[in-house]
């Protein structure tokens, strides 16, 4: 709503049910995955998974 249907922070925050610093937050974190500063839930889980999956290709490379 604040993105995209330029609604003001305070204007949300009184909408939805929630103080203004947690939709801050929220705006803040939503724009830092936008520009790729952030990673996503997805995109952490994915680096986990093959940070292991290296790990485990390693161990078998060094057997």
């Amino acid at each position: 709503m604040v993105r995209e249907q330029g609604y003001t922070v305070p204007q949300v925050a009184e909408a939805v049910g929630v103080t203004t610093t947690v939709l801050y937050e929220w705006k803040a974190k939503i724009e830092a995955q936008l520009e790729g500063i952030e990673l996503s839930d997805d995109e952490r889980d994915e680096l986990k998974r093959l940070r292991k999956e290296v790990k485990e290709l390693r161990m078998e490379k060094e057997i």
